[in-house]
């Protein structure tokens, strides 16, 4: 079985500094080192970033999408919500991740690029 796993982690959000998400996700780090994972990409800081992620989940869907394969992605940061744009939340609001500069990022573009690995694994 190969392990995949993506790390997103920063210290700021615009004119927000938090503390503790990148010392954390390093922790998550060694965790799944000592575990035996070896696929490990990690984004701190200003790594973690729009430019940055689409292209992360899509290589890890592309992993993910063939047998044998897990996938983890660790977020050690902060979110919000927005206004659902196209009535497909039964809340009313779409989630958003906060990236380092990017201030929001919509998850439902992520899961866009994970709906294959639903396809796969069910």
């Amino acid at each position: 079985m190969n392990k995949h796993v993506l790390i997103f982690a920063s210290n700021y959000y615009g004119s927000w500094k938090i503390y503790q998400s990148v010392s954390d996700a390093i922790k998550m780090k060694s965790l799944f080192e000592e575990l035996g994972v070896s696929n490990i990409d990690t984004y701190l800081n200003n790594r973690y970033i729009r430019s940055n992620v689409i292209p992360a989940m899509k290589n890890l869907a592309e992993k993910l999408n063939k047998p044998n394969q897990i996938g983890i992605i660790y977020n050690a940061g902060h979110g919000n919500w927005t206004k659902d744009t196209n009535g497909d939340e039964d809340d009313g609001m779409d989630e958003l991740w906060n990236t380092h500069t990017d201030n929001v990022y919509w998850m439902m573009k992520l899961l866009k690029y994970l709906k294959i690995l639903t396809i796969h694994l069910n």
